[in-house]
C-alpha cells in the first residue's frame, strides 16, 4: 500500500496592518526536478536551542539535494534538513523507502524521527527491531548534530503501524505515537492496555535516548477507533501527553462517554512516564466529529490543544475569541490546566467556509474516521500566546480581533493562514496569511514564526516569492517542491510575562467548585454544588478526567 500527503503552499498576501508589518525573515524552495512524477513535501519541523531549524518530509525526487543513508532504492525516501536560523543549510540527508512524518530534537542538537516504512531498502541500524512484522511499521531515527545515522529501528506487528509524533524528554528518552491496526503489537510488561480494540489503537512508545531499550510500548484507546496525533513530554520529565481522536465508546478500558451524541471526539490523556500508567483524560467534542491534532505547553505546564471541528455545538468559554461556530469545518483552539481538569478557555477559529489542513493518508479517509486526519499546527511561545498554523476557504472569521488587527479578508480560495491568540484567547491578535495551500510545519523562536509545506499542486510553476540570496529560489518540482519561510510577527497587544499564577486561569477546576451553568442539556448531573438549566435538545460533552460530564454550549463561573 502506498500513502500519499496532499500538502500545498504559496505565499505572499498580507491581512491587515499588523500582518503588513510583518517581515519575511527568509523564504526558501528545496526540491528536486524527478522523474516524470514527483512530490517533495515537508510534514515537520522543529527548532533546537540554538535557533536551528530541522525540516522532515519526503521526496520522490532522484536529485533531491539530499546525501542518502543506505543504498539507492527507487521509491520514495523521508529527508531530514538542518538549517542555521537564518536560512544557510546545515545538512540535508535522507532515508530510503520511508516516509517521515514527524520530528523533534533534543539538548545536544540530536534530530529524531518518527514515520513508516515497509523496510525494503530501509537503513536498519543498531535496532531494537529489525524486521518488518506487517505492511509497514512505524520507524523511529536518530541522528548526531551533524547528521550522520545513530540508529535507526523498526516497531510494529503484522499488520500496519504509522507514527505520527515524537518527541523527547530533558534527559533525552524518546516517546512516539501514532496507530496500530496489529493485534500483537509489541508490548511491554504491565501495559496500559494490553489488546486492541476496535480497527485501529493509538500507541505509545518510549525508547531510551540511545535507541536500545523499548521502556514503553502499549495499546491506547477503546473499542473503537483511535489514532495518536501528537505526543509531548512534561517540562517537568514527570509524565507525558497524546493528543488525537477517538470514536471509542470507552477509552483505555476505564472512563466511559456517551457515544450516542458523538461520531468522533478529540482526546488529550496524561501518562506516567515511569510506569505507563493513566493520570487523567479529557475527551474534547459537540454532535459532529472533532479531532486534535495540534498539542503544547507552556511554562507554567498548562496544555493547548488545537484541532479541526464540525460540531456547531464545540464547548467554549463566553469569553472566547470566538465563541460560536463560523460554518462548515472549524478550528479550535483550548487552554487546560496541566492536570486537564481546569478549562482556562476554548474557541472556536473559522469562518463560514472550511477551515481544515489535512494529511490525506488515503485509507485515514472512511467513514468511521468521518475526517481526513487533520495536520493543523500550534506552538506556543514564551509569553503563553497560542500560534495555529492551518489552512482555509472563508473570506473573514468571525471572532474578536485586537485593535488594529481586523478580520481576515483575502480573495477566494483556500489559502495557508498563521494566527495569533492573546494570552487569555479573547482576542486575535494577528493573523498572517500565507497564500493557497495547507500548510504542515509550525515552529516559533521570539518573535518570529516558521512554517513549511510544499508548493505546486494547484499552480504550475507556481508563485512563490524566495528571499534574495536563498539557497533555493527556482521551482523545481513537476508536482510540488517543499518552502521554508519564516516571518517575523508584530507585537500587537500588551505585552507582560504570563504570571506565575494567573488567578482567572486556575481558579475553576471541573471537580467541585460550585459555578453555574446555561446551555443545551438533558438528564445530566451537574457538578457537586453547580446548577444547571435544561434546555433539550443534543448536547455537546466535554468529560475531564473520568470524574465528571459537562454537556453545555456557554458555561460561566
Amino acid at each position: 500500500m502506498r500513502y500519499f500527503l496532499l500538502i500545498l503552499l504559496t505565499c505572499g498576501l498580507a491581512v491587515s496592518p499588523n500582518a503588513n508589518a510583518a517581515g519575511i525573515t527568509f523564504s526558501a524552495l528545496l526540491g528536486g526536478r524527478g522523474n516524470g512524477y514527483s512530490e517533495d513535501t515537508s510534514t515537520d519541523a522543529a527548532v533546537d536551542k540554538e535557533g536551528n531549524i530541522y525540516i522532515v518530509g519526503n521526496t520522490q525526487s532522484s536529485d533531491f539535494p539530499a546525501t542518502p543513508l543506505g543504498d539507492p532504492a527507487p521509491g520514495g525516501r523521508c529527508f531530514v534538513t538542518k538549517l542555521t536560523p537564518a536560512g544557510g543549510i546545515l545538512y540535508s540527508v535522507s532515508l530510503l523507502d520511508a516516509s517521515g512524518r514527524a520530528i523533534a530534537v533534543n539538548e545536544a542538537g540530536e534530530a529524531v524521527i518518527a514515520g513508516e516504512t515497509s523496510g525494503s531498502g530501509f537503513a536498519i541500524t543498531n535496532a531494537v527491531q529489525s524486521s518488518v512484522g506487517g505492511q509497514t511499521d512505524a520507524f523511529v531515527a536518530k541522528l548526531t548534530a551533524n547528521g550522520e545515522l545513530l540508529f535507526a529501528t523498526l516497531h510494529g506487528g503484522s499488520a500496519t503501524e504509522v507514527a505520527f509524533g515524537i518527541a523527547v524528554d530533558g534527559v533525552g528518552n524518546i516517546y512516539v505515537t501514532g496507530f496500530t491496526e496489529s493485534n500483537d503489537f509489541p508490548l511491554t510488561p504491565s501495559v496500559l492496555k494490553p489488546t486492541l480494540g476496535g480497527s485501529h489503537d493509538a500507541f505509545l512508545l518510549k525508547l531510551s535516548p540511545d535507541g536500545s531499550q523499548k521502556l514503553i510500548s502499549t495499546y491506547v484507546g477503546g473499542d473503537g477507533y483511535d489514532i495518536g496525533a501528537r505526543v509531548m513530554a512534561a517540562r517537568d520529565g514527570t509524565s507525558v501527553y497524546i493528543a488525537g481522536k477517538t470514536a471509542s465508546t470507552n477509552f483505555v478500558g476505564s472512563h466511559v462517554i456517551n457515544s450516542a451524541n458523538h461520531r468522533l471526539d478529540a482526546f488529550v490523556v496524561q501518562i506516567a512516564a515511569d510506569t505507563g500508567n493513566l493520570m487523567r483524560m479529557a475527551f474534547l467534542g459537540g454532535t459532529g466529529s472533532d479531532a486534535a491534532s495540534g498539542l503544547a505547553s507552556d511554562g507554567n505546564g498548562a496544555i493547548y490543544i488545537c484541532g479541526e471541528t464540525t460540531s456547531s455545538d464545540f464547548p467554549t468559554t463566553p469569553e472566547a475569541a470566538q465563541p460560536m461556530a463560523g460554518g462548515g469545518t472549524d478550528l479550535f483552539v483550548m487552554k487546560l490546566g496541566a492536570d486537564l481538569q481546569a478549562l482556562r478557555y476554548s474557541t472556536y477559529l473559522g469562518g463560514s467556509g472550511d477551515e481544515i489542513s489535512t494529511d490525506r493518508t488515503q485509507w485515514l479517509n472512511n467513514t468511521e474516521g468521518g475526517l481526513l486526519f487533520p495536520a493543523t499546527r500550534m506552538a506556543v511561545d514564551d509569553l503563553g500566546r497560542a500560534t495555529i498554523a492551518s489552512s482555509g476557504e472563508s473570506l473573514a472569521f468571525p471572532a474578536r480581533f485586537a485593535p488594529g488587527a481586523p478580520a481576515l479578508e483575502i480573495g477566494t480560495g483556500q489559502k495557508s493562514f498563521v494566527a495569533r491568540l492573546n494570552l487569555l484567547g479573547t482576542e486575535v491578535d494577528g493573523v498572517l496569511s500565507v497564500g493557497s495551500s495547507q500548510p504542515r510545519g509550525l515552529v516559533i523562536t521570539g518573535n518570529t514564526v516558521l512554517i513549511t509545506g510544499a508548493t505546486g499542486f494547484t499552480v504550475y510553476p507556481p508563485f512563490f516569492p524566495t528571499t534574495p540570496g536563498a539557497f533555493n529560489g527556482e521551482y523545481k518540482g513537476n508536482v510540488s517542491d517543499v518552502f521554508i519561510t519564516q516571518l517575523s510577527f508584530a507585537r500587537t497587544d500588551p505585552v507582560h510575562p504570563m504570571p506565575p499564577n494567573d488567578n482567572r486561569a486556575n481558579a475553576t477546576p471541573i471537580d467541585g467548585i460550585a459555578r453555574t451553568f446555561a446551555g443545551s442539556n438533558t438528564g445530566a448531573t451537574p457538578e457537586p454544588g453547580g446548577t444547571e438549566a435544561a434546555h433539550g435538545g443534543s448536547p455537546p460533552h466535554i468529560q475531564f478526567g473520568g470524574l465528571t460530564r459537562l454537556r453545555r454550549k456557554d458555561f460561566s463561573w
